[in-house]
């Protein structure tokens, strides 16, 4: 019988969960061209509007589920490598709002970017646009039709910090305790953007940064993350 190795043994649960994660997402990417399609394709009848909308929604959050463990796993398996790069962030911004506009405008939400313009800064770009996405999928996820959801920064001497506030219910003192803790969440029920939320904050550990949150149920939530940064 072929033993694994110290090394193989710490990397074999990612690449597992990478390979796993990949052969999801495969159908899941497949179901969800073919409902953008359904509309297209034939008249639907009454009511079909609102099953393919929640079927779409539906599907869209596997699928960002599958995309945050995959992309966490094989940051894993690659070694932690950090590697930081030059960005524009409102510009980097600007970008993962557009990638989330359908979801958006299918509620009519208003998203506002406040990040000012500024020169290039250094910044692990792929671990910033994993915690800023998740962020924003749940304010759009959480937030009610017509709401609005804001966007700011603020610069440190070597750290930039990103807050998403939102008009959604608020969480209440309890969550927000356990928010970010894998070791609580696997005592109590923990949806797919609870999952995301604990990747962003092992991903933000990883590189120096962290990932905090306030509210007040009923008024919004704001989540900030800080991340290294060069200016």
């Amino acid at each position: 019988m072929t033993r694994l190795k110290p090394k193989q043994k710490e990397t074999l649960p990612f690449k597992l969960l990478a390979m796993i994660s990949h052969d999801i997402k495969i159908p899941l990417d497949n179901f969800a061209a073919y409902l953008a399609d359904l509309p297209m394709s034939k008249p639907l009848q009454t009511g079909g509007d609102e099953i393919v909308e929640g079927l779409t929604s539906y599907v869209n959050s596997c699928r960002s589920l599958m995309d945050n463990v995959l992309f966490w796993a094989r940051l894993h398996l690659n070694g932690y490598g950090i590697i930081s790069q030059p960005a524009l962030l409102r510009l980097q911004t600007d970008l993962i709002i557009l990638s989330l506009k359908h979801q958006a405008l299918s509620k009519r939400l208003n998203i506002s970017n406040k990040i000012p313009e500024m020169p290039q800064v250094k910044i692990n770009l792929s671990v910033f646009e994993f915690v800023l996405r998740n962020l924003l999928n749940n304010s759009i996820k959480f937030t009610p039709a017509s709401g609005h959801i804001e966007i700011r920064s603020r610069t440190g001497r070597d750290s930039i910090t990103v807050s998403v506030s939102d008009s959604g219910p608020g969480i209440s003192a309890d969550k927000l305790e356990r928010i970010f803790s894998a070791r609580k969440a696997i005592s109590s029920s923990v949806n797919g953007s609870g999952i995301g939320l604990i990747l962003c904050n092992d991903l933000l550990n990883i590189c120096g940064g962290r990932i905090w949150s306030e509210s007040t149920e009923g008024k919004g939530a704001t989540f900030h993350f800080s991340i290294p940064a060069e200016y």
